[in-house]
């Protein structure tokens, strides 16, 4: 019994050791910071006055959502809905129609 518990950790061991071998000739020998993917840039940028405030999140300088609270008492907030990537806006009947938050998490 105490053979087979000896050899089960050396087996165990010795997959560990050549996984982590596997993942480290995995990787790109050469590979830059500039041969991946770049992420867009996301830019939230929040714009108020006495009346109103509008939080605005832009990816990759497209909007992507537009939320509007107001500043008077018992008025509710709202989106303003964005156009779907890739689609023009005159196809895109909800673009620029508000959409009221009544459930908010």
């Amino acid at each position: 019994m105490p053979h087979l518990l000896a050899t089960c950790l050396a087996l165990a061991f010795c997959s560990l050791t050549l996984s982590a071998a596997h993942a480290v000739a995995l990787r790109a020998p050469d590979a830059k910071p500039s041969d991946f993917p770049i992420e867009p840039q996301v830019l939230q940028q929040t714009t108020e006055d006495d009346q109103v405030r509008i939080d605005e999140t832009r990816v990759g300088g497209a909007t992507r959502k537009l939320t509007v609270q107001p500043k008077i008492k018992g008025m509710p907030a709202y989106e303003i809905a964005t156009p779907t990537p890739g689609r023009p806006t005159a196809q895109d009947p909800k673009a620029g129609q508000r959409v009221w938050l009544n459930i908010g998490f």
